[in-house]
């Protein structure tokens, strides 16, 4: 075999390898946002897609936040700050760069009810252990 023939052999299997069955989170994010957001907009042709942040949460970043927010128990009823501080324990002993779920900030424009156009954002939650996206909770 002459090495241009293994040089493509190889290319063509890298390039195998690195398509994904599963659209990468950007692909997924405008998905959800023109099937689920947009439709409820006062003008959903006007809507445009601006930029994206994703953030990383780990279980370490879950584990640091339970120790700060419950570190001091005078401010939370005490059987639940050591509830959540055991249970923070307990996960240490696990893989703790694992991901718990990708924060996303989507920014978007869209015209408002009196047809100005604005910029807006709203933020997003993808969970990887069920492959589900969803609106974040705490979104404004």
């Amino acid at each position: 075999m002459n090495k241009n023939a293994a040089f493509l052999m190889i290319s063509v299997s890298f390039g195998f390898l690195s398509c994904s069955s599963k659209p990468n989170i950007e692909t997924r994010v405008k998905k959800f946002m023109k099937d689920s957001v947009v439709n409820t907009f006062n003008d959903p042709s006007s809507y445009e897609f601006v930029s994206m942040t994703v953030d990383t949460f780990k279980l370490k970043d879950y584990i640091s936040n339970t120790r700060l927010i419950y570190g001091d128990t005078t401010h939370f009823d005490s059987i639940k700050a050591k509830n959540e501080l055991a249970r923070a324990a307990e996960l240490e002993k696990r893989n703790i760069d694992s991901i718990i779920n990708y924060q996303i900030k989507v920014k978007y424009r869209g015209k408002n009810a009196m047809g100005a156009l604005t910029l807006n954002e709203i933020n997003l939650i993808f969970d990887p252990l069920t492959d589900k996206l969803v609106k974040s909770e705490f979104d404004n």
